[in-house]
């Protein structure tokens, strides 16, 4: 059986349920497809954390915590490991076990170039780069900025289907984008055939974790920039939205013009 390994951030994301299952439906894809896959994730100290938020050791974090109830949640032991500061700890297999499960892999897919480790990497006879965040990730690169990660890889992906084509303009520098679309796993994805039909919801952050990007003299922003553009649209349709968003309690005069003007339900975390 061959072997693919697939690299994300689950732990470094802990709590954030979309990002998990970005991460594991790559998984539990190839499993299916009949190839032995298997996870890794490295953490730092720094972003080890207690479930307050605050610095934790990696036998104590919140991190470490997460990971093994998703690890017990989709039967994945021995099949996924943590490793702590290039190796010093793993929670799964051996840091040895690892480097030969990285020897014998046909494949890696590294999630916006989460793996680095310099002693997996080198054992790793291909590797796929899987752009999440289209635009960032190129822009970034454009400008030298090392933030992407994306030395090292044989192939790269993007989910940003107009990368690399003559209507967008966004630089794809010396690097063939290819495009995909992000797997799902469906028989983690019930369906239901009842229950109201004119209700639409989503979680969302208002404005994510980047700043805006200058390029060749133009500025990019952010997608609060663009929600606000679509922030009347519920008030002329006849559904109900409701909306989960992670926006800082500053952000007065958003929340009231979204919630207010738009007819917008929402939920601030």
């Amino acid at each position: 059986m061959k072997t693919v390994l697939v690299s994300g951030a689950i732990a470094n994301k802990h709590r954030n349920g979309g990002a998990t299952w970005t991460r594991l439906n790559w998984l539990l894809g190839f499993s299916q497809l009949g190839f032995r896959a298997f996870f890794v994730e490295e953490i730092k100290q720094q972003n080890c954390v207690d479930s307050s938020g605050a610095a934790s050791s990696f036998e104590d974090s919140a991190n470490l915590a997460y990971f093994k109830q998703i690890v017990e949640q989709f039967n994945l032991a021995g099949s996924a490991a943590l490793v702590y500061e290039n190796g010093e700890q793993v929670f799964g297999p051996t840091y040895h076990d690892l480097l030969e499960i990285a020897e014998d892999a046909e494949l890696l897919i590294n999630i916006t170039g989460h793996l680095v480790c310099p002693a997996l990497m080198r054992r790793l006879r291909r590797k796929v780069y899987i752009d999440l965040d289209p635009g960032f990730t190129q822009f970034w690169h454009a400008a030298g900025n090392a933030g992407p990660r994306l030395d090292g890889h044989d192939f790269y992906f993007t989910v940003g289907e107009n990368i690399g084509t003559p209507q967008c303009p966004i630089p794809t520098a010396d690097i063939l984008w290819r495009r995909t679309r992000q797997p799902v796993v469906l028989e983690h994805w019930s369906t239901a055939n009842q229950g109201t039909q004119n209700r639409f919801t989503t979680i969302a952050s208002w404005r994510g974790p980047y700043g805006p990007v200058t390029f060749e003299g133009k500025t990019f922003g952010l997608k609060v920039h663009e929600f606000r553009k679509f922030a009347v649209l519920p008030k002329h349709l006849p559904f109900d939205f409701e909306i989960a968003l992670d926006i800082h309690a500053a952000e007065q005069a958003d929340l009231l013009f979204c919630g207010s003007r738009a007819g917008t339900s929402l939920i601030r975390r």
